[in-house]
């Protein structure tokens, strides 16, 4: 992988609300990177049309995506460069916020996501609707960082590189919500990855396929019921939250789909897989 002109192998671009913590991000990008770093502020639209707008204009052979609230590790850079020199399409590592890790192997979390140019621009970039609040005012879903990976996967790619030293920190909460209707348009979309990849981390994403696309009770949400009921009642709450918020109509009888995961959930056959969840934002 041969540098630009300008002797940069990545462009990192920065969405900015003018917080102060990119005093922070861009100290940190400075003092332990060497690459390229665009700040753009744009107020009237999300971070993911901020993105996609730099991206159009980058010349070095890759653009890495931070947010204005994140900062590097020390060894970030150097991480990076390894996986870049290995001609990686798609780099991701982990994202450290709330005392805990984000982002495991084919989760991308869009704070720390390097991808070539190339492939970027041949992928369209992000799916910007995801990002934005037109589902009422409600703040912004967070699926089109892990939607650009899996285009890129469904597409046929087969160098993406997953790198655990790669490390982001986001010293507060993430700011982007569950957002019913886009979880809905994602899991009918990408659905044989998210059964693959989420199935095991989220109950939510199994609450919104078996509730809202396919109508009735899977072995997964049985399997989280039994072996983390508060859990998943818990997160069936947030869910139903979310529609009552966003007006998508209930296609069960909820107090029947209820009764029925309850009683199905006796059957002693029913194995435990659900033990990450502490991914799940």
């Amino acid at each position: 992988m041969r540098e630009n002109t300008r002797g940069k192998y990545t462009t990192i671009v920065i969405p900015t609300l003018l917080r102060e913590s990119i005093f922070k991000t861009m100290s940190y990008i400075r003092q332990y990177t060497e690459a390229e770093v665009i700040p753009y502020y744009d107020p009237t639209v999300n971070e993911y049309v901020v993105r996609n707008l730099v991206a159009e204009g980058v010349t070095t052979p890759y653009i890495s995506f931070i947010d204005d609230d994140a900062y590097p590790s020390t060894n970030w850079y150097q991480n990076l460069l390894r996986n870049i020199r290995k001609g990686c399409d798609i780099i991701t590592g982990y994202v450290y916020s709330n005392g805990r890790f984000f982002g495991q192997a084919y989760h991308a979390v869009g704070t720390n996501l390097t991808v070539k140019t190339e492939v970027f621009r041949r992928l369209g970039g992000f799916e910007e609707d995801w990002g934005n609040p037109k589902f009422g005012n409600a703040g912004y879903g967070w699926r089109s960082d892990t939607d650009l990976l899996w285009r890129y996967l469904e597409s046929g790619g087969d160098n993406y590189c997953h790198d655990d030293g790669l490390l982001v920190y986001h010293p507060k909460p993430f700011s982007s919500e569950f957002i019913l209707p886009i979880e809905i348009e994602f899991i009918k979309r990408h659905k044989p990855y998210v059964v693959k990849y989420f199935y095991d981390i989220d109950p939510r994403v199994v609450i919104v396929n078996d509730v809202f696309i396919d109508g009735k009770v899977s072995d997964k949400l049985l399997e989280w019921y039994k072996n983390a009921k508060e859990l998943t009642l818990q997160m069936w709450g947030s869910v139903m939250l979310s529609a009552k918020k966003h007006g998508v109509k209930i296609n069960v009888k909820v107090d029947e789909f209820l009764r029925e995961l309850h009683n199905l959930s006796s059957n002693p056959t029913i194995t435990d897989t659900t033990k990450n969840a502490n991914q799940m934002r």
